[in-house]
């Protein structure tokens, strides 16, 4: 069961073959970020503000060398540039960093969510389980 986290994930699923074909062409310091990027946007739960400085420290990297590979990674559409309202303050509009594949993931992780949430209620309204499987007291 996939389990929410801070409003993100504690882990996501991992295609392979996806990544392997995916990143072919990207250096081995541009797949580095984008995989920690990827990280962070799970571990997040939705799209990551667009702070340059922030997400350095957090990939580990110089702004410098973030600012390129952000660049890169806009132009391959492997990543995308939202705007969204502010936290705090709908009028205004901050940059966000998503991944198309993420946000899908993401989607499908809390309707799996929901869905479980879902059957847990209907247990505890319908009461303790009947039948065979029902444990014998110790009387």
């Amino acid at each position: 069961m996939t389990t929410m986290r801070f409003g993100g994930l504690r882990y996501f699923r991992f295609y392979i073959a996806d990544w392997i074909e995916g990143t072919q062409g990207l250096t081995e310091v541009e797949r580095c970020c984008y995989f920690e990027l990827l990280c962070m946007i799970y571990s997040h739960g939705g799209p990551v503000l667009d702070d340059a400085a922030t997400i350095a420290k957090r990939i580990r990297v110089d702004v410098r060398r973030w600012r390129s590979v952000r660049k890169k990674l806009l132009a391959l559409e492997k990543i995308q540039c939202i705007t969204l309202p502010a936290a705090g303050d709908p009028s205004t509009k901050c940059g966000h960093l998503i991944n198309n594949r993420a946000s899908i993931e993401l989607a499908k992780a809390r309707r799996r969510l929901t869905s479980a949430r879902s059957t847990a209620d209907l247990r505890v309204i319908s009461g303790p389980i009947s039948g065979p499987f029902r444990p014998k007291s110790r009387t």
